[in-house]
């Protein structure tokens, strides 16, 4: 029976988190060679030692010698499977360097990124807070009277209360800033008041923010793909990459 025939089919995104969270490779020393990193800086920015063959007989040649590096007994396996360190020298090669570290980051954690739908939530918060004052969240209160500025001033003044600060501003600004005041059909000025600000969670900025990482992971993840296509496999035979590219507009 063939090699093939016995090989275990994975998606991409399972070979990856068992060579690097299981077998550690990302630990283990696969790289480039010296003269690899030499004609593109770019593949990696660790000093490691690459899995190529080619590369391995060039350091032979310098050192004059082979290196055991099978541990203290011959008869034992390498700490980490084949397998996992030809991933590992696959991640090695995307060039992109925030992809390639997103790609490492959820491999070592053991999931894909988070996405947003895009659907928000209103989130009430508390009025003491200070927050909803102005127009950047929706306000629900009630409209009460309130007295003219002037009979204010009149009232802070008979209380011995200073109208002013001692650079001169309005106290009365102060304390109204961003609250609202009009007009009721009655003529009395009125505040909104006893308001409840809402919120919509998760802002748009947090959204674009979550998904742009899962974009650049999934980018990262398909540059993978490409270089691992053709790679030989001993126990293992890559079916693809399953996880969708745009979660967050399935079903949109």
């Amino acid at each position: 029976m063939s090699a093939s025939s016995t090989a275990r089919r994975v998606d991409l995104e399972t070979l990856v988190i068992w060579a690097v969270k299981t077998q550690r490779a990302d630990c283990d020393d696969v790289g480039l060679f010296d003269i690899e990193r030499e004609v593109d800086p770019h593949l990696s920015r660790r000093p490691l030692v690459s899995t190529d063959g080619v590369a391995t007989m060039l350091r032979r040649g310098n050192l004059g010698c082979q290196v055991d590096g099978g541990g203290l007994l011959r008869t034992l396996s390498s700490r980490t499977h084949p397998d996992a360190e030809a991933v590992m020298a696959a991640v090695n090669r995307v060039r992109d360097l925030r992809r390639r570290g997103l790609v490492l980051h959820y491999a070592r954690a053991g999931y894909r990124p988070d996405f947003e739908s895009g659907k928000q939530r209103l989130v009430a918060m508390p009025a003491k807070s200070g927050a909803g004052r102005g127009n950047r969240c929706r306000i629900e209160g009630e409209w009460e009277p309130t007295p003219e500025r002037s009979v204010i001033a009149r009232r802070m003044m008979a209380a011995g209360r200073p109208i002013v600060d001692r650079h001169g501003r309005s106290e009365i600004d102060a304390a109204e800033r961003g609250f609202r005041f009009d007009y009721g059909t009655d003529g009395q000025r009125r505040v909104f008041v006893r308001w409840c600000p809402l919120v919509e969670e998760p802002s748009l900025t947090e959204i674009r923010a979550v998904n742009e990482t899962y974009a650049e992971w999934h980018a990262g993840m398909m540059m993978l793909l490409g270089q691992l296509v053709g790679v030989p496999l001993r126990e293992f035979r890559l079916t693809g990459f399953k996880a969708p590219t745009c979660p967050w507009g399935e079903g949109a």
